[in-house]
Parts: structure tokens; C-alpha cells; sequence
């Protein structure tokens, strides 16, 4: 049985139409759209991270929403908005006459490495704390957690954003950078 011409068409087309209303959105409100697709990658990431870090007897385990929305919150509110003006401070203020350069790739990359990671994993680990109800653990659990994920994540972000700074359109970089966030954690 197949499918009507029709309906097979828009299936197929949906992609380009999803691609070009993302687009459309990004170009109208982008700072909103980019905190829409930072939630959205981090309920998404986060639901398959808890779901792929279960334990073996099912019944023992329980979804645990408020940590989704605890990250969900932080990508929308905070990651995925700053995200917008970061990227578009990189590319404007370093090396902008040669923005795929070698030597602006790697100085986006330094920055971004060195200094926004870092920074952005701190915040989150403070973040977490007070919205657990834990502000006395803070300090501990960032002297515990914030070098081995900052190290941890250069296995993976410094090879991303290479590819990220030297073919990723400046607008495109937050949903990459999501696309990439989509993974198993636990």
C-alpha cells in the first residue's frame, strides 16, 4: 500500500519546511527561538541520559522531572540567550576580517575553552545546588565536579567547535552546539 502522492510529499518535504521555519523564526526573534531550542535539546538530552542510565530492575526507578526542568530552565533562560550574544561577540570581535581563519578558529576555540567553559560549568554547578535546595553544598560540590567536567568536556567540545567555528553559520551555532548536547550522560 502505498501512500498518496500528497502526503508522501509533505512527509518528505517536512525537513526542509521544519529547516526553513526554524529559520524564519530565528531570523524574526532569535534570541527567543534559540531559548526555545535550548530547552527543547535539554529535556530531550536529559530524558534520554535518565532513561539510558536506569537501573536494571525498571521498578526501582523513577523519572525525575525536577531535574529536567532544572536543566531545561537553565539551557532555556540562561545558556541558549547568552549563547546568541557570546557567538556573536566571537565572531565580531576576533579576527573578523578572517573569521575562518586558522588563527581565528583557534582563538575562538582558546576563548571558548578556557574561558567561557569553564565559567558557564561553574555557574551551572552553583545553579544546580540552590535550585536542589543545597546551598551549603556549593562550594564542595564545585571543588568536587568542576575540573573533572571542564576536563571531561574538552573531549568533546574542543573537536565540535572546531567544526562549529570554521563552517557553522554564527545563527546556526546554539542549535549545533544542542544537536551535539542531545546525548547520554547520565
Amino acid at each position: 500500500m502505498s501512500l498518496p502522492t500528497s502526503l508522501a510529499t509533505v512527509l518528505l518535504d517536512s525537513p526542509g519546511w521544519a529547516w526553513l521555519h526554524y529559520n524564519s523564526h530565528l531570523a524574526i526573534n532569535p534570541v527567543q527561538t534559540k531559548a526555545v531550542t535550548s530547552f527543547v535539546s535539554a529535556v530531550l538530552g536529559d530524558a534520554l541520559a535518565q532513561r539510558l542510565s536506569r537501573p536494571a530492575d525498571a521498578r526501582l526507578w523513577r523519572y525525575d522531572w525536577a531535574r529536567t526542568a532544572r536543566l531545561a530552565f537553565f539551557n532555556g533562560a540562561f545558556m541558549g540567550p547568552l549563547g546568541h550574544y557570546y557567538y556573536g561577540l566571537l565572531d565580531e570581535n576576533v579576527l573578523p576580517d578572517t573569521p575562518k581563519s586558522a588563527a581565528a578558529i583557534t582563538s575562538k576555540l582558546f576563548i571558548d575553552q578556557m574561558m567561557w567553559a569553564p565559567i558557564c560549568t561553574l555557574i551551572f554547578y552553583v545553579y544546580k545546588c540552590f535550585l536542589e535546595g543545597r546551598p551549603r553544598d556549593c562550594i564542595k560540590e564545585v571543588k568536587q565536579k568542576w575540573g573533572p567536567t571542564t576536563y571531561a568536556s574538552w573531549k568533546l567540545w574542543i573537536p565540535a567547535h572546531i567544526f562549529n567555528f570554521a563552517v557553522v553559520p554564527t545563527q546556526q551555532r546554539i542549535l549545533y552546539a544542542n544537536v551535539i548536547s542531545v546525548r547520554p550522560e547520565g
